[in-house]
C-alpha cells in the first residue's frame, strides 16, 4: 500500500511540475540586454630625462649647431589636446637682459650672462612671454590615430649659444628649464 501511495505522490508531483514549467514558458521574456560601461583616467604626464651634457656645457665654444641637453616625453590622452610650455628660470625671474633665456654666473660679484635659444624637437623656440613659451600645442583636437603614439618617444631638447666671442669671467653658469604640460 505505501508503494502505491508513493507512485501516486510521483506521478502528482511529475504532473504539477510539468504543469507548473508549462505554465512559466508562457510568461518568457523573448528578449534581454546588458548595458556595457567602462572608463578609462585621465592620462597627462610629461618626463624630462637630461642629457649628461646638460651639466658639463663648454661655455667657450661656438655651439650654434645645438647642443642635445635633454629628452622630454608627452603623454596624453586628452581629446581636446593639450599644450607643453617651458620655462626658463632666469628669464622668467627678469635676470636675462635679453628677451632670450640667459646661462647667469653664480659668482655675486658676476654679472656676465651667456644668451641662449632653444630649439625643441627640431623647433626654435623664438616667442617667449613672462619667461615661458609654447613648445606643444594640440589643443585643435587630437584623434584617437594622433595620440596612439603620444610618450612613445621623446622629443629632443638642444640649446645654441656663441661663446667663443664672450670671453666670459670664471665662474659657473646655470638656468633652469621647466617643462609644464597641461589639458584644457
Amino acid at each position: 500500500m505505501n508503494r502505491l501511495i508513493n507512485k501516486k505522490a510521483k506521478t502528482i508531483a511529475a504532473l504539477g511540475i510539468a504543469a507548473l514549467a508549462a505554465s512559466g514558458s508562457a510568461h518568457a521574456a523573448t528578449t534581454g540586454s546588458v548595458q556595457l560601461e567602462g572608463t578609462l583616467a585621465a592620462v597627462l604626464e610629461i618626463a624630462v630625462s637630461a642629457a649628461s651634457a646638460a651639466s658639463s656645457i663648454d661655455l667657450s665654444v661656438d655651439a650654434s649647431s645645438g647642443i642635445t641637453v635633454a629628452t622630454v616625453t608627452e603623454k596624453s590622452n586628452s581629446a581636446g589636446g593639450y599644450t607643453v610650455t617651458v620655462t626658463s628660470s632666469n628669464l622668467s625671474g627678469g635676470d636675462c637682459a635679453t628677451a632670450a633665456p640667459c646661462l647667469l654666473g653664480q659668482d655675486g660679484d658676476n654679472d656676465d650672462e651667456l644668451s641662449y635659444t632653444i630649439s625643441y624637437d627640431g623647433v626654435t623656440v623664438s616667442s617667449f612671454t613672462n619667461g615661458a613659451a609654447t613648445v606643444t600645442d594640440t589643443t585643435s583636437g587630437q584623434t584617437a590615430a594622433d595620440r596612439v603614439n603620444d610618450g612613445t618617444s621623446g622629443k629632443a631638447v638642444q640649446i645654441s649659444y656663441d661663446g667663443s666671442t664672450s670671453f666670459l669671467a670664471a665662474d659657473t653658469y646655470q638656468d633652469t628649464l621647466t617643462f609644464t604640460i597641461a589639458a584644457p
